[in-house]
């Protein structure tokens, strides 16, 4: 896809993930009204569609449809949007990802117990398996420039169901070309993959990413391990195994 046809494509798969976003908007309308007050928490979500949309329409080809990650590809343009769109309002850039991780993780903490057990299930589903093996052998052809390209890795039976290695992430490579600093938002976004573990009890860990200079991001997910509470990369294993920045 290209041109036209593929800004058609994310606008409308912009507009279906928003859709799907309700819950966490107000779930953010709720956290951030005491600070900015009522009617401007509720601007927060209106100025936050407009830009994620805007961003969503820029968005390289990863695969469309036959790519299982084009959804994560779109949701970091929300969690961007969401941010700036604070930081516009007031907020430092860390405030405004301290915010976004705590109604990432609220919305989905906040789910019923069968619902989070339900998408616990799914993530360790041995059609979810499969699904991430093909998409791991499909990303080291690299057709896709702006794709990851990562290798998946079986669980051994003890402390490991699964993981997978990323060499490369295409939301860092889109925001490093995009010019405007946005890869330092990474952090932000990185640490969303740990608030949904831990509200979800999926027991993902990681010890380094490649935006802190590690070889690759190292997925290790074991169910019922406790992952990383805090909302502060910095007290992250791959913060403090950093190798650059």
């Amino acid at each position: 896809m290209e041109g036209v046809e593929l800004a058609n494509y994310y606008a409308e798969q912009a507009e279906a993930y928003w859709r799907k976003a309700g819950k966490l908007f107000r779930t953010s309308e709720r956290l951030i009204a005491p600070r900015l007050g009522r009617e401007a928490a509720v601007s927060v979500t209106g100025e936050t569609e407009v830009a994620f949309k805007t961003l969503a329409g820029e968005l390289p080809d990863i695969g469309g449809d036959g790519n299982i990650f084009t959804p994560t590809l779109v949701g970091s343009m929300l969690a961007l949007a969401y941010m700036q769109t604070l930081e516009r309002n007031g907020y430092t850039r860390a405030e405004a990802g301290k915010a976004l991780y705590e109604a990432y993780y609220e919305t989905f903490a906040g789910l019923p117990s069968f619902m989070r057990w339900m998408l616990r299930r799914k993530e360790f589903s041995a059609r979810n398996m499969a699904r991430l093996k093909e998409a791991a052998e499909a990303s080291q052809r690299r057709e896709h420039p702006y794709n990851w390209v990562f290798t998946h890795i079986a669980g051994n039976g003890k402390d490991l169901d699964f993981g997978d290695d990323y060499a490369e992430c295409a939301v860092l490579k889109l925001l490093a070309a995009r010019g405007r600093g946005e890869d330092a938002y990474m952090p932000y976004i990185c640490i969303l993959d740990l608030a949904y573990s831990r509200a979800i009890d999926s027991g993902l860990t990681r010890t380094g990413t490649i935006y802190w200079g590690a070889p690759c991001c190292d997925f290790r997910y074991f169910e019922g391990r406790e992952a990383p509470a805090t909302t502060s990369y910095e007290e992250l294993p791959e913060y403090r195994n950093r190798a650059k920045k």
